[in-house]
């Protein structure tokens, strides 16, 4: 199937928003709703969507903090798209993953989260 047309097959996806769970050391140290613009499909901050602290759902923080844990990673972002069927996993990275659109205090738990994982990987010679 080409991009193009899974991308079709996900746009027609009810949802609410998804949800990013920050993970490190195999805990969730902040997550994030984000919504999509009025009338947009995409819920990036920076394509006009909003990003909020988000205390919610044990069931995508238990979910994320157990994907770290059995792929072995000390630093996860894991994205879940909310559906009236429940959370459906997105995707993963290890990268900064917009954290900077947090508000504070889970902005800077982040920030030191990501980078004391940098910090141990070059340490370790990663």
């Amino acid at each position: 199937m080409s991009f193009s047309r899974l991308a079709r097959v996900f746009e027609i996806q009810e949802n609410d928003g998804d949800v990013r769970v920050y993970v490190h050391r195999k805990h969730a140290v902040a997550v994030m709703l984000r919504r999509p613009k009025e009338g947009s499909y995409l819920a990036n901050v920076s394509e006009g969507g909003s990003g909020v602290s988000f205390d919610g759902d044990d069931e995508v923080r238990t979910l994320s903090e157990r994907l770290a844990t059995g792929v072995d990673a000390d630093y996860l972002c894991v994205d879940w798209l909310l559906t009236r069927e429940g959370p459906v996993f997105n995707e993963w990275m290890t990268v900064s993953a917009a954290y900077e659109d947090l508000p504070e205090p889970d902005r800077s738990r982040v920030a030191a989260a990501l980078v004391t994982y940098v910090r141990d990987r070059i340490a370790a010679g990663s």
